[in-house]
């Protein structure tokens, strides 16, 4: 049986659109949700009463303060994000690069944690931004990780190219994906980011599913030789120790 509730349906499909698309309208909004544009106005009108949706002058919406103070709590009632923190945090104090903790948001990725390089150079992953499966350290690991389903359907479907060195050939992605589940980590060699090198590693919970990746995003010219070692070396461990920490003993679960 379907017990999905419609109307609330469309307005947390409301709240997503407004995330990706901060400044919109009602026409494009309705466009983005496909709901019609009374639908969309009652929502936005119910959400910006909570809270959750604030209106501009020039009747654009953004999303209110009440789903940063939701998102707050979140944050600090989810036991992978409590638990992985430190870990990321040591891991930014050793090297001080690009250290993120990537999950998997249905066909997306999003980066729950994020401790950025004190340069600020700018790396496609933000805090609470989503993601491909497809590029970066991070989320192929995670696709890598994924149900049989999910990797089909990112394989089988379109493959966006977001620099020269983007993976867009399914069979050679395939073939990847086999390698990192192998290998189990990964180095990404710009494909995400131009000029960027990503080493990831995948986290398992006590049921041995992977629930999250680990990534450190750096300069190509950082990322090399000893210091890559290094790295991928203090990736593992830190990967290792925090699936222990989540109650990780037994065998890894597979999806190839």
């Amino acid at each position: 049986m379907d017990y999905t509730i419609s109307s609330v349906d469309r307005a947390l499909r409301m709240l997503q659109a407004l995330s990706e698309l901060p400044g919109s309208g009602v026409t494009e909004l309705a466009e983005r949700t496909g709901c019609t544009k009374s639908q969309t106005f009652r929502i936005l009108y119910t959400l910006e009463a909570q809270g959750y949706v604030t209106k501009d002058a020039d009747r654009s919406y953004r999303l209110g303060f009440q789903t940063m103070l939701l998102g707050d709590q979140a944050r600090r009632q989810s036991p992978l994000i409590a638990a992985a923190e430190p870990h990321i945090n040591d891991i930014y104090e050793r090297i001080r690069q690009n250290v993120l903790l990537i999950v998997r948001h249905g066909m997306r990725t999003a980066c729950v944690l994020l401790r950025a390089s004190p340069d600020r150079d700018q790396i496609y992953a933000e805090f609470g931004r989503t993601g491909p499966l497809h590029a970066g350290g991070g989320p192929k690991v995670m696709l890598a990780n994924a149900p049989c389903e999910i990797q089909e359907a990112v394989l089988t479907g379109e493959l966006t190219r977001y620099t020269r060195k983007t993976i867009c050939d399914p069979d050679t992605l395939r073939a990847l994906l086999e390698k990192i589940r192998t290998d189990g980590w990964h180095l990404s060699e710009a494909d995400l980011d131009d000029d960027k090198r990503s080493v990831a590693a995948p986290v398992r919970d006590a049921s041995g599913e992977v629930v999250a990746a680990i990534s450190v995003t750096a300069p190509e010219d950082y990322l090399q030789g000893a210091r890559l070692d290094e790295t991928r070396d203090l990736v593992l461990q830190t990967v290792e120790r925090l699936s222990v920490a989540l109650g990780y003993r037994g065998t890894p679960v597979v999806h190839a």
